[in-house]
């Protein structure tokens, strides 16, 4: 059970309805084309499916990370939705592990 994993828990597990910009999910798909690959990483809002923020890479890193979310912060900005309590549900990938 998720809530047995204590400080490490899903934030998000007992939220059943959401508010709009509550809960924002952020991933990385890989997109495969002739000539190789890159990452698209997504902040999208659990409630209206908006999507905050994407950012297209060719490589995996905690920069990009930190530009996605900079992006998304000014998207929400311009939104005038306050970020203050959002909660980004991610999947503990290293590119989010950073003190910035």
């Amino acid at each position: 059970m998720i809530l047995a994993l204590g400080n490490l828990c899903n934030l998000v597990a007992e939220i059943d309805n959401p508010e709009h910009f509550e809960v924002l999910y952020t991933d990385f798909a890989e997109i495969r084309y002739a000539n190789g690959k890159c990452f698209l990483m997504l902040l999208l809002d659990r409630c209206s499916k908006y999507n905050a923020v994407g950012q297209l890479v060719n490589t995996l890193n905690t920069a990009l990370a930190l530009r996605a979310w900079d992006a998304a912060l000014d998207g929400l900005e311009i939104l005038d939705v306050p970020v203050e309590g959002i909660i980004v549900h991610h999947d503990r990938d290293s590119v989010y592990t950073s003190y910035a």
